[in-house]
């Protein structure tokens, strides 16, 4: 372990993005855009980054809701990877959460994410055969007709909560 943990500052926000920018090529996808991951961290959403000799490695983000917390990010520099720190990160990210009085915690990633294998070893439950399908709302609140789909997998630290559904109502095509 060559590495320091500390809390998300807002200095380090440049060098967070360029890792979650960097490491999406690198198979270390997420659910969450750049641009929500960005809104958490200026939010003040728990997150941790860890940093080698100064130089930020990797990061750990998180959005809380009520008592439920959604892992949004684990940005590991290629360099740093499979030498335990995303696990690192993790158990300080939970333990932010715990402080917090977060009581579920959740991580969604897409169905060939490699940190699935890590988050089981962490304790997380995997409920497979989550499909998660985004799309976005235009000027009036419709849904619009460029929706993404993909096959993602739930990790769970609790058993996820009843499953909610929404779609407007007064909208016409």
């Amino acid at each position: 372990m060559n590495w320091l943990i500390h809390d998300y500052r807002e200095d380090d926000l440049a060098a967070v993005v360029h890792l979650i920018d960097m490491t999406a090529g690198l198979g270390q996808e997420s659910v969450f855009s750049l641009a929500e991951c960005i809104s958490a961290l200026t939010s003040r959403q728990p997150a941790v980054v860890a940093v080698h000799r100064g130089a930020p490695i990797g990061a750990a983000l998180a959005h809380v809701t009520g008592e439920r917390a959604w892992v949004m990010r684990i940005a590991i520099a290629s360099a740093w990877r499979g030498r335990g720190l995303a696990s690192a990160l993790l158990r300080e990210l939970e333990r932010r959460l715990v402080d917090a009085r977060v009581r579920r915690i959740a991580y969604v990633l897409p169905e060939e994410e490699l940190l699935g294998e890590g988050l089981v070893n962490a304790g997380y439950t995997r409920r497979p055969a989550v499909a998660y399908s985004a799309g976005s709302l235009n000027w009036s609140g419709c849904w619009s007709s460029s929706t993404r789909s993909r096959r993602s997998l739930l990790y769970a630290v609790s058993a996820p909560g009843p499953a909610v559904t929404a779609s407007p109502t007064s909208c016409s095509s």
